[in-house]
């Protein structure tokens, strides 16, 4: 098997010829026939393809043949998928490599749902490819269940190939009015004629769209969405987004409505903050009187509304000595009101434009600051709105006195609040570029501060390796911090791609059990291999894990060993011991060992453990000898753990050449003293793999009058996939046994004996005297009974 692997890369580097090649396919196992299909695609041998097509086919059925079929020419993808498009699952490769064969099926059967569903996967690809193409098919068939199924992320390829096309299929798409973000990005690009088209007079909907529009055109798209007015208050989400004029007029026109208006439900507009939010966006004289007043007024329901449309009304002034002087008059006044009122103020101060903002902002935000952080009743939604003023100061902010209030309003979070306020957080996405070591300055955690330290290091990312005192602070907090934070510490420490080879040797030669740590693991047993008998063997007293245990060996690990320190690794692997959840994990670690199949096996027939005893038999599955395996399981499959080793016998059988897995199957299926799991699970196999006489095997098997009812659905479903020898299939379904073949067939799962995914029950339709009740809506169908309609070389009435 690994020669045969090896020849596959010289199949993709090297000038192998066509004959060559194809020998791969001699008795292959089916893992390796589905890594030869895959090599084929990315070498570019369409040729050699479209020559063993019709043999793959033949020999193993639709479904690998359909694995085959992108890496043919495109002529017999175009003239092979009506046939094999059940069995395609490679959608993404297909599009990717044969477009236009793709869009000529979708013609055909684009207006069912179905379809679409079908080929979800390759539509991204198909986009990129030929977004015409895609586009004009969408136009065409694509009905709205189709539409609503399509990924979000082909429609900028729609978008860029017709915009207004692309905006109507994807208004199809809309779920009670819901539409994704990018339709409204592209549409709000178009031109007034062409966009008069998509514009809803929704407020909601409209504001969506308005938000994309530039600020030019605001106006002109309002006054198209409104062209019959905009009654009541309908318009009042909009006010924001409209130019200060015509927002002015908007709002003067709705208080006028507001106060004149007598209103038997007043539910809606009890609201007393709703002429404040009106008086808002009138001229900035007009409304700085009636907004101050309630701003600073006794009423508590309307300070803080008040205050927040204040700082937004000054803000749009574009004044930058008003707002500062407003934001340090309620700076001083907040210090001593209620955290509601401290936290409407840092929203409404997280809403100003940036530019706005200069050093002389520093000193009324620290007051502000240390309002927010040092009350008795400061809440986390206010501590939350303080670190998103500070997040967009970092961000943006140019001025180096904004800069250093937003790193201290970290610092002052963190010295009060402690690790709680770094939670969940990711510095590395706002922090300017050098700006994490001044923050870790900033902060500066105490030696004995871990979760600190720990939280810091997380919200910091990839940006935390820069800064020396923070990994030392790490390093310190390995050794010192309380089980689980230490291993949180070690995995962040353990990080930094260039030093980690160092750091776990380090890590492992000052505390031994710290081999058990995934990240330790994965270096030494991947990289530093010749640290791994030295660190397994020695005597492993420390903080971390079991001192006896052994981590979990991944698939790809002992190939990198030698055959001493693999033997050694069994030896340490069959002498573990602790709870039965190390020692199965110690088991399953050994089917990834080369030679370990006896141990398994003595492991399987052992009395004790029945956790040990499945675990062994599940790792045989994965097993260097595939062939003998599959025998122990089989022989293991009598035993009470028969369903074990069924569900195993799939992994090892792809692993088996067909010369020697077919008369295995044969004999799991036939054979005598075999359990019905396995009998099913042979004759899913047989059928699956497709091993040599695997029709002859199904129908022998279907000719046993004591057949267990089970096995029979089972083989019928099997068979059903395999029309190779249609007239004796039609025999067979009128020859004896308990249920006719097709009945046996209906039995089964819809995926199984149809050949197709799984359906709703009520899409069986019944046909005859039997498919109404009493003049009623039509019976769901009954699996099995008389009058269930299906075409097909097996199924017959």
């Amino acid at each position: 098997m690994a020669l045969r692997r090896a020849a596959l890369r010289a199949v993709r580097t090297l000038p192998v010829s066509d004959d060559a090649a194809a020998a791969v396919l001699d008795d292959a196992p089916a893992d390796l026939r589905r890594a030869f299909y895959r090599t084929l695609r990315h070498c570019g041998r369409a040729g050699l393809a479209d020559r063993l097509l019709p043999d793959v086919r033949a020999r193993w059925g639709d479904r690998e043949a359909a694995a085959l079929l992108p890496a043919c020419t495109s002529g017999t993808v175009a003239r092979l998928l009506p046939d094999l498009e059940h069995a395609v699952t490679a959608w993404r490769a297909l599009a990717g490599r044969h477009p236009d064969a793709l869009l000529a099926r979708g013609r055909d059967r684009a207006h069912e749902w179905s379809w679409w569903r079908r080929c979800r996967a390759g539509l991204p690809e198909l986009a990129r490819r030929d977004p015409a193409g895609l586009l004009g098919l969408l136009e065409a068939n694509g009905s709205r269940p189709a539409l609503a199924q399509l990924p979000r992320t082909l429609l900028p390829a729609l978008f860029r190939a017709d915009a207004v096309r692309a905006a109507r299929a994807v208004r199809r798409t809309g779920r009670r009015g819901r539409l994704p973000a990018a339709y409204f990005a592209h549409v709000g690009r178009l031109p007034s004629p062409e966009l008069r088209e998509f514009v809803q007079a929704g407020p909601y909907a409209l504001r969506d769209l308005l938000a994309h529009v530039p600020p030019r055109r605001r106006a002109e798209v309002y006054d198209l969405a409104g062209e019959g007015g905009h009654p009541g208050l309908a318009a009042l989400p909009l006010l924001a987004l409209l130019p200060p004029g015509r927002a002015a007029g908007e709002a003067r026109r709705m208080l006028d409505w507001h106060g004149s208006v007598w209103h038997s439900a007043r539910s809606r507009l009890d609201d007393p903050a709703l002429p404040l939010k009106l008086t808002a966006h009138l001229p900035y004289e007009e409304a700085a009187g009636p907004l101050r007043e309630a701003a600073l007024g006794g009423d508590p329901r309307l300070r803080g509304p008040a205050r927040t449309l204040l700082v937004e009304a000054t803000a749009r002034t574009g004044d930058a000595a008003a707002l500062r002087d407003l934001v340090a008059e309620l700076a001083r006044r907040t210090r001593n009101e209620r955290d509601p009122l401290r936290a409407d103020l840092l929203a409404a101060l997280a809403s100003v434009p940036v530019r706005l903002l200069d050093d002389a902002f520093a000193a009324p935000l620290e007051e502000v600051a240390a309002a927010a952080v040092d009350a008795r009743d400061s809440s986390q939604a206010t501590r939350l709105r303080l670190r998103t003023l500070a997040d967009r100061l970092l961000a943006h902010a140019a001025r180096p006195a904004l800069v250093r209030w937003a790193i201290g309003a970290y610092a002052r979070l963190v010295a009060r609040h402690g690790a709680e306020a770094l939670d969940g957080h990711r510095l590395d996405r706002v922090l300017p570029r050098g700006r994490e070591r001044d923050l870790v300055a900033a902060v500066r955690p105490g030696p004995g501060e871990h979760e600190v330290v720990v939280a810091l290091a997380r919200a910091l990312g990839r940006r935390a390796f820069a800064s020396a005192a923070l990994q030392s602070l790490l390093r310190t907090a390995v050794r010192a911090a309380p089980e689980p934070l230490a291993r949180e510490a070690a995995a962040l420490w353990l990080a930094d791609p260039v030093e980690r080879e160092r750091r776990a040797a380090a890590l492992v030669a000052a505390d031994p059990s710290a081999i058990a740590l995934p990240e330790v693991w994965r270096v030494v047993a991947g990289r530093r291999t010749d640290l791994l008998l030295p660190a397994l063997e020695r005597a492993r007293t420390g903080r971390f894990g079991d001192p006896g245990g052994v981590p979990a060996i991944q698939p790809q690990q002992p190939g990198r060993w030698t055959p001493h320190q693999a033997g050694r690794m069994r030896d340490l692997l069959a002498a573990s011991a602790g709870p039965v959840g190390a020692r199965a994990a110690a088991v399953a670690s050994l089917g990834r060992l080369p030679g370990c199949l006896d141990h398994l096996d003595a492991r399987a027939d052992g009395d004790g453990e029945p956790a040990l005893a499945e675990a062994a038999l599940e790792a045989m599955a994965v097993s260097d000898r595939p062939a003998e395996a599959l025998a122990v399981l089989l022989r293991h499959a009598r035993g009470p753990r028969s369903v074990v080793a069924a569900a195993a016998l799939a992994r090892a059988a792809a692993a088996v050449p067909p010369s020697r897995l077919g008369p295995v199957l044969a004999e799991a299926l036939t054979g005598p003293d075999r359990t019905v799991a396995v009998r099913k699970q042979a004759a899913r196999l047989i059928e699956r793999l497709r091993v040599p006489g695997a029709a002859e095997t199904l129908l022998r098997a279907w000719d046993d009058p004591g057949l267990h009812p089970d096995v029979r659905i089972a083989v019928a479903a099997a068979l059903r996939r395999m029309p190779e020898d249609p007239p004796r299939a039609r025999r067979t379904g009128r020859r004896r046994g308990p249920v006719r073949l097709g009945t046996a067939a209906a039995r089964a799962l819809p995926g199984e004996a149809l050949g197709v995914r799984a359906r709703a029950p009520s899409r069986l339709r019944r046909t005859g005297p039997q498919a109404r009740r009493g003049g009623g809506r039509p019976r769901r169908a009954v699996p099995g009974v008389q009058g269930v309609r299906r075409v097909g070389p097996l199924v017959h009435r």
